[in-house]
């Protein structure tokens, strides 16, 4: 049974990571449904917000991924 899950991506230093989390997110885009972010005024730092669809372990290996990412940090909630 697919789970339902919301996830919350901090980038720090937004202009040398985004690549990297870009390309993490599209390798696990099939269990994202949402996304939605906002990088502020001009600052370094990114927030993404994800809607997600799928197993928990694909949300894992999602977060897994992510907090690879130097600058990184995530927080989820699992329904």
């Amino acid at each position: 049974m697919k789970q339902l899950g919301i996830m919350g991506i901090r980038v720090k230093g937004r202009d040398k990571h985004a690549p990297e989390v870009q390309e993490v997110l599209t390798r696990h885009g099939e269990i994202i449904t949402t996304r939605t972010g906002f990088h502020g005024d001009g600052g370094d730092q990114g927030l993404i917000s994800l809607t997600l669809q799928g197993d928990f372990h694909e949300f894992m290996q999602l977060e897994k991924d992510l907090t690879g990412i130097n600058g990184v940090e995530v927080q989820y909630l699992k329904f």
